[in-house]
């Protein structure tokens, strides 16, 4: 995705994007990819775990969960990125590397719920070794905000603080095996001091980064008596702003805008935004790239007739809040002289791997109440009216037919094989009218990131020991063994 900006006048120009206009879903397939069609569900998020080997003397590992290998050869201090995981429960063992799993140093179980991020931790001597599991908090951050925590992992460090060198505690009487709650912290560079209980300074990190959007979960680990005690802060991506996703040139107060023209037989529009023009000559059935517009609330939107300026004959005028940061699509919508535009977020959020999001948006004024699903499997959308836009829903990447049906019937009003695939946002709105057979799917997708974790250098003490890059690289995704109920993941 690409937009033009003209920062002279505060708002880049959208330009008509690719958006293709799929005639009884002939054309489908063009837009997805091709494949082969093959049974689908709607699927719950999996879940997503990276593993930590911060056992001091404890050599290289494989990591298995349900008897299959996730990772190999990790070694202390390292971290995988994240692996995806049904929800529900698993087993996991932490095996020497080259070992069977009648050696596992750690054999116990896992839970996970769909769509959480989590951090397993194998913590603590070799002979008195133990696997953690602390959940990330993806909740939503307020902008210019990360947040931070701090599990102990360090066997000998007894019960810690750290606190910002000179200001406010982050982190206060951490046991090992503890974390902190989550603290909110601005964007900048910190220096970190871990302290025992005495308020004695143990270690101290300089040059910690911390960037909005951001979850850290700062891992003290090694240990006291050979001073190599040190900080590994992982990086877990919360809401990254949409211009970074859609790869635009932005400020922190820019919203991202797509915007669709799905008015049947109206004229050619231009859109402007307080005033100021963003998209010209958009005809039915075209959706513009996504560009940057200026963030902020009771923005003036008016939709015009290609060459009428904002005024008195404005097909539309309303107020739109627009929030900096997060992506939009404005849908306008309905019959000549009876339209609207409706105004709605794009969810980029990161999603697993395998999986991506999909949403209907009805759009067409006389095709009555629609249901939406896959021909293979289960209906996703039900009985969706005129102007709803049902909230996503994830789907695993792979082969389908696409269709939809009138309400509660078996009646076909489009169908098509198409592919889905991970990583992707899509956006399929139902365009046109059913009594002049022009009813259409104009399918539109913007990229959302695979959920991945980055890991900081580590600092302070005597890392030597800890590479600070993510090693032991995941080496599949983790399945379980299905019933006769359930469908597999294409």
């Amino acid at each position: 995705m690409s937009g033009k900006q003209g920062h002279g006048s505060g708002y880049g120009w959208l330009r008509v994007g690719a958006a293709f206009l799929l005639m009884l879903g002939a054309m489908l397939a063009t837009v997805f990819g091709a494949g082969q069609a093959v049974a689908q569900e709607e699927a719950e998020a999996d879940a997503t775990v990276r593993f930590v080997h911060a056992s001091p003397g404890t050599p290289n590992v494989d990591i298995l969960v349900n008897g299959q290998p996730v990772a190999e050869d990790l070694a202390y201090g390292d971290v995988t990125n994240f692996v995806a995981v049904p929800g529900g429960d698993h087993t996991v063992q932490v095996v020497p590397t080259g070992q069977t799993t009648e050696g596992a140093v750690i054999d116990t179980d896992l839970n996970v719920d769909s769509g959480g991020a989590y951090i397993f931790v194998a913590m603590g001597r070799l002979n008195d070794i133990e696997g953690n599991v602390y959940e990330v908090n993806l909740d939503d951050l307020d902008e210019g905000k990360a947040r931070v925590r701090v599990i102990n992992a360090s066997a000998d460090a007894g019960d810690i603080d750290v606190a910002i060198s000179g200001g406010d505690t982050v982190a206060d009487d951490v046991g090992f095996s503890d974390t902190s709650d989550y603290t909110d912290l601005d964007t900048g560079t910190y220096s970190l001091d871990v302290k025992d209980q005495d308020g004695r300074v143990l270690v101290t990190a300089a040059d910690v980064l911390i960037d909005a959007g951001n979850a850290y979960d700062i891992i003290t680990l090694g240990l006291q008596e050979d001073q190599s005690l040190a900080l590994l802060p992982l990086v877990t991506r919360v809401a990254e702003p949409c211009a970074s996703v859609l790869g635009l040139e932005a400020t922190a107060a820019d919203a991202c805008l797509r915007v669709v023209h799905a008015i049947p037989g109206g004229p050619a529009v231009d859109v402007y935004v307080n005033g100021s023009p963003v998209v010209e000559n958009l005809t039915f059935g075209m959706a513009t790239e996504f560009a940057t517009v200026p963030g902020g609330d009771d923005r003036t939107l008016e939709i015009t007739t290609t060459g009428t300026p904002p005024g008195d004959e404005d097909i539309v005028d309303q107020e739109v809040d627009l929030t900096g940061g997060t992506a939009y699509q404005i849908v306008a919508m309905g019959d000549p002289g009876d339209v609207s535009a409706e105004v709605m977020r794009l969810d980029l959020t990161p999603v697993p791997a395998g999986q991506a999001r999909v949403r209907v948006v009805h759009a067409s004024t006389d095709s009555g109440n629609v249901d939406v699903g896959f021909a293979q499997g289960e209906t996703l959308f039900e009985d969706v009216a005129f102007k709803d836009r049902p909230p996503y829903k994830i789907v695993n990447e792979g082969a389908v037919t696409l269709q939809a049906r009138g309400a509660g019937e078996d009646t076909i009003l489009i169908e098509a094989d198409s592919a889905i695939e991970e990583g992707l946002v899509y956006d399929i709105i139902i365009i046109g009218r059913t009594a002049d057979q022009s009813l259409s799917l104009l399918v539109l997708s913007a990229p959302a990131p695979v959920r991945q974790g980055d890991v900081a250098t580590p600092v302070g003490g005597t890392p030597s020991p800890v590479t600070g890059t993510t090693g032991g690289t995941p080496v599949g995704t983790v399945e379980v063994e299905m019933d006769e109920a359930e469908t597999p993941t294409p």
